[in-house]
């Protein structure tokens, strides 16, 4: 498991836990199993591009918010995170 999933998995829970839903609740949302979103959560599963959009759209939130570090959420941090993701998208 690399820094890159955790922090999604963290940053995942975090948002979660703002808006006061159990994991159930946020697998409903997605329309997928519980089991599943706790797989994201604890980045046993990778996350897609179109996963990190419908994340975001249930959170009410930008990918960058849940892609960005705790306290890292800047413009530049942002941009990096982006190419780190392209980056993967082109190796996978």
């Amino acid at each position: 498991m690399n820094a890159s999933i955790n922090t999604l998995g963290t940053n995942i829970r975090s948002l979660r836990q703002k808006l006061g839903w159990n994991q159930a609740e946020a697998a409903k949302r997605l329309q997928i199993s519980t089991p599943a979103f706790s797989k994201i959560e604890t980045g046993i599963t990778d996350i897609s591009i179109s996963r990190l959009n419908e994340l975001a759209d249930i959170f009410q939130v930008d990918v960058a918010s849940i892609i960005a570090p705790a306290g890292e959420r800047s413009s530049a941090v942002d941009e990096r995170l982006m190419n780190e993701c392209k980056a993967d998208l082109i190796l996978a």
